[in-house]
């Protein structure tokens, strides 16, 4: 599954927009005894408890794909007779109402997962009714599919200090017992996936809170999915350790990260050649990297020349520009900014950083970005907003809003409103008037030439001039 459909589905667990009816669950305590069961609706709870549950729900779709959610692969014979594949769809079909594929779910549960303290098992079953859209941006009148799934969150249950209170209403003061809180899920996952927006009975999603531990003993007795990729923690030093002895002192930020680079272009093209043998790495003709541009240029006005790192070679998930600073008291370089590499910086010290895709609802004459300015006090460049916009003609229907395309701010007639989403904030639908005198403010009027050079040992040695 990818960012996109992981939204759409994560977007269902908003008390607003939430369908879901029932929550199964238990508690179990530190000897691996279920104290307790529930099977409650959210109908029963009060506003603020629902929510609470919701977004304990939310939160085991949430963190970076590859590294906190995982895609889990079942083979043909485990979707034809798997014990593992058949509870998942019992647990299903049945809404998790068959008492026995519950209570089976939670003794396969308690018995793999070694997880210290008490938890608590949640379990729900949703059904969401999945729209196409016509051309026109109207939406169909008939789902064309009903997706089906469940989702489960195992969190970890710990006890609250006791403390004093004070008492507004009865004016006193009087000690807090401890009580049970609830934490936020250490793992969890939806069955099935939903790939291509539609069901995919042959994988489900796994999520692990803790990247340096993939629970394999609870994966191993749930999905029987055999070994999963390595914990993205353990990946990232053992990719450090294996460059460090491969080029010696030769290591350095720029070297990982275009080692980084190529290996992600090649595990791409690894998979769109769908060759059967593994993948394997070779070393560089020569040991030249010769893929990065550096530049040195002082683009924040603060009279020092920053080093600007500009990748635009490797697969597009891996391309990045990043501006370093000198840090005179460690002798390091310090990072200002990274990001996908279609930059142009100003002299006032605002950056416009294009988006490497635009899947949103703009016309052909724009292209998202997010904009940045430089500040003195971080010595950085922090981000101010990120800017989308949303054409008429493209679709009447915003999947991000809860109305259709608001002519009402477009009364210019403009065909088209700009999204603007200041950093922590909500997102801003302004009309085309109102978007430019916003961008006005910024003055982008002069814009830096920004003159790369090939890494070449010439130029690295012109730059340490």
């Amino acid at each position: 599954m990818n960012d996109k459909e992981i939204s759409e589905i994560r977007r269902r667990y908003r008390a607003e927009k939430s369908g879901i009816s029932r929550i199964r669950g238990c508690y179990v305590n530190e000897k691996r005894t279920i104290i307790s069961e529930f099977d409650q609706s959210l109908g029963l709870m009060s506003e603020s408890e629902a929510e609470e549950v919701l977004t304990l729900l939310r939160k085991a779709l949430s963190g970076k794909v590859g590294t906190n959610l995982m895609d889990i692969a079942f083979s043909t014979a485990q979707v034809q007779s798997g014990a593992e594949h058949g509870l998942l769809m019992t647990l299903r079909e049945s809404a998790l109402g068959d008492d026995a594929a519950v209570h089976a779910f939670y003794e396969k549960v308690i018995g793999s997962l070694a997880l210290e303290g008490n938890y608590m098992i949640l379990l729900c079953h949703d059904s969401y009714d999945v729209f196409s859209y016509h051309k026109d941006g109207g939406r169909s009148e008939d789902s064309g599919e009903i997706f089906r799934y469940i989702l489960c969150a195992i969190c970890p249950v710990s006890m609250a200090k006791p403390a004093l209170s004070y008492f507004v209403r009865d004016n006193c003061f009087r000690n807090i017992t401890a009580d049970s809180v609830v934490a936020p899920p250490a793992l969890g996952f939806l069955f099935p996936a939903f790939d291509n927006r539609s069901t995919n009975l042959y994988g489900a999603l796994y999520y692990t809170r803790d990247t340096s531990d993939s629970h394999e003993e609870f994966t191993d007795a749930v999905f029987r999915a055999g070994k999963l990729p390595m914990p993205a923690a353990a990946q990232q030093e053992t990719f450090r350790n294996v460059l460090a002895e491969s080029v010696g002192e030769a290591c350095s930020l720029p070297v990982v990260r275009a080692v980084r680079a190529q290996i992600c272009q090649a595990v791409e093209d690894h998979k769109a050649s769908k060759e059967p043998e593994p993948l394997t790495v070779t070393p560089w003709p020569g040991g030249e990297i010769p893929f990065l541009t550096p530049f040195l240029y002082d683009l924040d006005g603060d009279g020092q020349d920053e080093l600007i790192f500009h990748l635009a070679t490797a697969a597009v998930a891996s391309q990045t520009e990043n501006v370093y600073r000198y840090d005179p008291e460690t002798g390091a370089l310090a990072e200002e900014l990274i990001e996908y590499p279609a930059v142009t910086y100003y002299a006032n010290g605002y950056a416009v950083a294009q988006w490497s895709h635009n899947q949103g609802l703009s016309d052909d004459d724009f292209w998202p970005y997010n904009l940045y300015a430089y500040s003195a006090d971080t010595q950085t460049y922090e981000l101010i907003a990120s800017v989308d916009a949303w054409a008429k003609a493209r679709s009447l229907q915003h999947w991000e809003f809860d109305f259709p395309y608001p002519d009402q701010i477009d009364a210019e007639g403009a065909g088209s409103v700009y999204l603007v989403t200041p950093r922590g904030g909500g997102t801003d639908v302004l009309s085309q008037t109102d978007y430019h005198a916003w961008l006005a403010a910024f003055d982008l009027t002069e814009p830096i030439a920004v003159a790369y050079l090939p890494l070449t040992a010439e130029n690295i040695a012109a730059v340490g001039n």
